[in-house]
């Protein structure tokens, strides 16, 4: 018998965890595939994977102030995708 006089019972202590997820950390992107970025429309030209889970990933401009301009995009920086 223990000496605290609690023998026999267990105490289970579950902790729950949030977690703050970025759904882009998630994602794939596929080579034309459109997307929304800061305002403007953009086709996925490539896409890579980085070891802590997000994506970097190559782009064409489609809307007007962006046209045919090549940008890469950071899904840990950009935020505001669609």
């Amino acid at each position: 018998m223990s000496q605290c006089g609690c023998e026999g019972f267990v105490t289970v202590i579950t902790v729950k965890v949030i977690q703050n997820i970025n759904y882009l950390s998630m994602a794939n992107f596929s080579i034309g595939q459109r997307i929304t970025a800061r305002g403007e429309d953009f086709m996925v030209v490539n896409s890579q994977p980085l070891d802590n889970g997000e994506w970097v990933v190559e782009a064409r401009g489609l809307s007007e102030l962006v046209k045919d301009q090549y940008y890469y995009f950071d899904t840990n920086l950009d935020i505001d995708w669609s």
